[in-house]
Parts: C-alpha cells; sequence; structure tokens
C-alpha cells in the first residue's frame, strides 16, 4: 500500500516538473526568438536614422550587461513572491519592450538612439527578472533532473534564436520594421498569460535568504558566468559594428544577410558553451 502511494506520489510530482519544463522551454524559445530579430533588423533601421554604428553597435547587447547588473537583487526579489508571479512578471516586462521597440521606426533621429538604450535596460531588467526566477522554479524541484532540464531550455533559447533571423527579414520585406517586433511582443504577452494562469508551483520553494544579494557570491562558478555575460556585451556590440557592413557587401539578398545573422549567433552559442565547460572546471 505505501509503495502504491509512493509510486503515485513520484508519478505526479514528475508529471508536475515535466508540465513546468515545456512551459518554460516554450518561454525561452520565444524570448530567444525575440533576440535573434535585433541582428538583421535593428542596424538597416539605425543607418535609416543616421546613426553611427559605434552608436547602435553596443545598443544591440546593452541588455544583456543591464541582466548582469540587476541580476543580485532580481535574486532577492523573486525569492520573495511566486514562482509564477516573479517568471510572468519578467516576461511581460519583455513583451512590452518588444512592443515599444517596434515603434522605433515612427520616432525622430535622436529620440531613436536613446529610446534604443532605454528599452533595452529594461528589458535587461525584465530578463535578469526571467533568469532569477526560472533558476528559482528549477532548482526548487525534487528530481535530480535539474540540471537535465537547464540543459534543455538552453537549446530551446539557442533554437529561437538560429531560428528567428530568417522569419523577421522575411517579415521585414513583407510589411515593415515594426512587424516581427510587435508579432514576438504579442507572442511574449501571450505566453506569459500562460505562464501566469498554468505555471505549477515548486513544492519546495527556496528561500528568500537562500537568495539574498551577496548570495551568488559564495559559488566561483557565478563569477565565470558574470564574465561570460560582459563578454557576450563586448562581443555582441563590436560584431553588430564591425562586420555589418562586410555582410552587406558579401550578401546578394536581406534573406541570405539573415543566414549569416543565423551564423554569428550560432558562433555566440559555441563561446559560450566552451566558457560553460570552463566553469564546469572551475566547480571541481
Amino acid at each position: 500500500m505505501l509503495k502504491n502511494e509512493l509510486h503515485r506520489m513520484n508519478s505526479k510530482i514528475e508529471k508536475k516538473e515535466t508540465y513546468t519544463l515545456i512551459l518554460l522551454c516554450l518561454t525561452y524559445f520565444i524570448y530567444g526568438s525575440g533576440i535573434g530579430i535585433y541582428g538583421p533588423l535593428y542596424p538597416q533601421q539605425a543607418k535609416l536614422h543616421g546613426v553611427a554604428t559605434y552608436l547602435y553597435g553596443p545598443a544591440m547587447a546593452i541588455n544583456f550587461l543591464a541582466a548582469l547588473l540587476f541580476y543580485p537583487v532580481a535574486c532577492s526579489m523573486v525569492a520573495s513572491v511566486s514562482c509564477k508571479q516573479s517568471v510572468s512578471t519578467g516576461i511581460f516586462m519583455i513583451g512590452v519592450c518588444k512592443v515599444l521597440f517596434g515603434t522605433l521606426a515612427l520616432v525622430a533621429d535622436i529620440p531613436f538612439i536613446i529610446l534604443s538604450y532605454s528599452i533595452q535596460i529594461v528589458e535587461g531588467i525584465g530578463f535578469s527578472i526571467l533568469l532569477a526566477s526560472t533558476y528559482v522554479t528549477v532548482f526548487s524541484q525534487i528530481s535530480d533532473k535539474t540540471h537535465r532540464h537547464r540543459r534543455a531550455m538552453q537549446a530551446f533559447f539557442i533554437l529561437g534564436i538560429s531560428l528567428s533571423p530568417i522569419w523577421a527579414e522575411a517579415a521585414n520585406q513583407a510589411f515593415d520594421f515594426s512587424t516581427p517586433f510587435y508579432g514576438i511582443g504579442v507572442l511574449t504577452f501571450l505566453n506569459g498569460i500562460f505562464v501566469a494562469i498554468m505555471l505549477p508551483e515548486p513544492d519546495q520553494k527556496i528561500t528568500k535568504q537562500e537568495m539574498t544579494i551577496l548570495s551568488w557570491t559564495k559559488k566561483r562558478r557565478m563569477f565565470v558566468y558574470c564574465l561570460v555575460i560582459f563578454t557576450t556585451f563586448i562581443y555582441s556590440g563590436f560584431l553588430a559594428v564591425v562586420l555589418d557592413p562586410y555582410l552587406r557587401q558579401a550578401s546578394h539578398s536581406r534573406t541570405s544577410m539573415a543566414s549569416n545573422h543565423l551564423r554569428i549567433e550560432g558562433l555566440r552559442y559555441l563561446r559560450f558553451h566552451k566558457k560553460r565547460k570552463t566553469s564546469r572546471l572551475l566547480e571541481k
């Protein structure tokens, strides 16, 4: 009798965690898609507004730096509320920023670059909340599959980044600059609603005492992750400034440019994956 009860409880927990994983994988796929559309679209719009490359390049990656700086605060904040509240809050912030970014085509030259940085910084704060709340949700689970679940979410995140430049460029050609951002913003809003309603709460939630502002300093690998994020900020901004003119000269169509941006995102993932191997060595 006791054995059957334990089996039933384990089955219930496994289904709950699988359901959570599906929702989070969908979330990170949509967010990754939102990141990938900047590469083929934003430089074109920035040049139409007369913005120099050294200004719009960092604007494409300032959200990573904002996420890095706000992450310790986000860790402390999300531990004091429910997981579905914190995850959906981060998603809604990102969705608002995507829609606002789509309206940049309608503004004048000087407000364009100022709003670009401002919106990206707010989106980075939303991403840090999403990242911290995902950490709380995944690592509060009872089973020992947390690392496998994290790898699955990373895979969907990279898949979204890799595929989105192609469909975003197609939507840009068919409609305009704003349409891909409006579309991904609406999808992000719908995703946030699904998460707010349907995301299960973990049975054993990480406490606020375990997620203090300085708790991340207790693990050496977190410093490596911070270095990875900062390197991504420098790498992405530098990449946009240096390679964009050459990509335009070498590409005979916008679709091929989107394919080039897809390869660039793949290289970014390889850099990230290599850094992760380094962090594992430091953990030992």
